[in-house]
């Protein structure tokens, strides 16, 4: 695992292009990369299938597969904690929470892209599809 800090579309480019000849096999897109002018989630999917990377991000943009929390149950818990604190409790006290719930997505449509075949039962895990 290599960790590889990019900051243009260029620099990315580069990055996905000479990933195979150095040994890697996927790459983890960080959702930050969205923020840089001209990329958003599904050039930046594009730009992995086009190099032919098997890359973990949003599988509805295009993404290989993507294990993520649910924020809706995230910002749930975190609501109700913010309703003790309203409520007089003392923040010292509340217990801390860590987030429970969350869902793997597999993206067929980008693994037929890339010529991988989705074992069964990886598919049977998956919380969402995308055909």
């Amino acid at each position: 695992m290599q960790f590889r800090r990019v900051e243009t579309r260029d620099e990315l480019e580069a990055a996905l292009r000479t990933m195979p000849a150095e040994g890697h096999s996927a790459v983890d897109l960080d959702w930050d990369l969205s923020s840089i002018p001209g990329l958003d989630d599904r050039i930046l999917a594009q730009m992995a299938i086009q190099h032919r990377i098997p890359a973990l991000y949003d599988v509805e943009a295009g993404g290989l597969m993507a294990y993520r929390l649910e924020y809706d149950d995230v910002d749930a818990r975190f609501m109700a904690i913010v309703d003790k604190v309203l409520r007089g409790q003392d923040p010292a006290v509340i217990p801390f929470e860590t987030p429970t719930k969350s869902s793997f997505g597999i993206n067929r449509r980008t693994a037929e892209a890339l010529g991988i075949r989705i074992p069964p039962e990886m598919l049977l895990r998956a919380d969402r599809i995308i055909d």
